[in-house]
């Protein structure tokens, strides 16, 4: 395995849609967790950083997240499970994962069932 480390994009849904200051709050509590753990760095996601044609609010997007983490330690893992315990506090909310091209949407599906469709996810990835 590499030591470069992973970038994954992490895009919320599910809420602030009418919003923004809601999904500002969302994102950066979001962050502050991701932060708690092992991870290079977590970012917001600026407008330069975003693909050709996608909708802007604002130089920082909203609801967007870039998150940079090692392959030692179990980053990976730690990092689906805070993703869980948030989209577990609002049955609304959702979370794309996204690591060069490849996506999966995180929401509105039992632990179990989500735990098995992200370890199937991690799986494809740890590999790179």
């Amino acid at each position: 395995m590499s030591d470069t480390p992973t970038q994954m994009v992490l895009t919320i849904s599910g809420i602030g849609e009418d919003n923004p200051e809601e999904l500002a709050t969302a994102t950066d509590q979001l962050r502050r967790e991701l932060l708690e753990i092992d991870v290079n760095s977590v970012q917001q996601m600026s407008c330069e950083e975003l693909p050709v044609g996608a909708r802007v609010a604002d130089p920082v997007t909203l609801g967007a997240l870039i998150v940079a983490f090692g392959a030692s330690g179990g980053v990976f893992t730690k990092l689906i499970d805070v993703l869980h315990d948030w989209l577990g506090r609002d049955e609304k909310r959702s979370v794309t994962l996204e690591i060069a091209g490849d996506k999966m949407t995180v929401s509105g599906t039992t632990e179990e069932e989500s735990k098995r469709l992200v370890d199937d996810w991690i799986t494809r990835h740890k590999s790179r």
